[in-house]
């Protein structure tokens, strides 16, 4: 367990850590968990809702039925999920010269990627 002192410093640093300050900065640091593309929801791209939409449809037929539509509409968007991840992982190995000359950095994003 932490001493009174350290929780006390830790407080302190905190307080200090507000992150940026300016509206460049914030804007900058929107950005960092995207670098790849895949923290936006699938449903949120206008690219991947056609192909979402054929595939659910394809999922449950003919079925009128909201709730089985809705169910195969997230069927759909796992599905287009574990896709992009996948070309995302391909890409990433494709860049880096092949599985051979995997480094320990790429190692390290496509453990990101596929968190």
């Amino acid at each position: 367990m932490a001493s009174e002192r350290k929780i006390a410093a830790n407080r302190l640093n905190a307080k200090k850590s507000t992150g940026p300050k300016t509206w460049l900065g914030r804007a900058r640091s929107s950005h960092n968990a995207r670098r790849h593309g895949l923290s936006l929801s699938v449903s949120a791209d206008v690219r991947y809702s056609v192909e979402i939409e054929k595939l659910a449809r394809k999922i449950v037929s003919v079925s009128k039925n909201r709730p089985t539509i809705e169910l195969a509409r997230q069927v759909a968007e796992a599905e287009t999920d574990l896709v992009r991840i996948r070309q995302a992982r391909l890409s990433l190995l494709e860049h880096n010269g092949g599985m051979n000359n995997v480094s320990e950095e790429v190692l390290e994003q496509l453990d990101a990627i596929e968190r």
